[in-house]
């Protein structure tokens, strides 16, 4: 009951003349309205309340974080050997360089292999 006091005593004037036990009804509505909104937020939230749209919706979220979350980690982890490994690419890049210039080479001159390098390609 000593808290129901500190509330009304930090309540505007005009308020607390409203919420008299002699105004009826607009002092039980003032009074419901004015029970702040942690109690509303608490009311709100009743498990047993719950749609299908909002429980199926918190599943949703979970289920995307359940995902998203190890998703993220392994790109993480991925991203981190390509930065400590930064030249694999690079390596694997040249490499089919290489070997497409091969191809070509045989290609154009009948399946003949192409000159080694430092060899004069006439």
């Amino acid at each position: 009951h000593g808290h129901q006091e500190l509330r009304e005593a930090m309540l505007p004037p005009e308020v607390r003349a409203a919420l008299s036990p002699d105004k009826g009804v607009l002092a039980r509505r003032l009074a419901e309205e004015s029970e702040g909104a942690a109690d509303h937020i608490l009311r709100a939230m009743k498990v047993t309340k719950a749609t299908k749209t909002q429980i199926f919706t918190i599943a949703m979220v979970l289920f995307v974080l359940l995902y998203s979350v190890p998703l993220m980690w392994n790109v993480i982890v991925v991203n981190g050997h390509y930065d400590y490994h930064h030249d694999l690419l690079l390596k694997q890049m040249e490499e089919h360089r290489v070997y497409q210039s091969r191809r070509e080479w045989r290609r154009r001159h009948g399946g003949a292999e192409p000159p080694k390098e430092g060899e004069d390609s006439m």
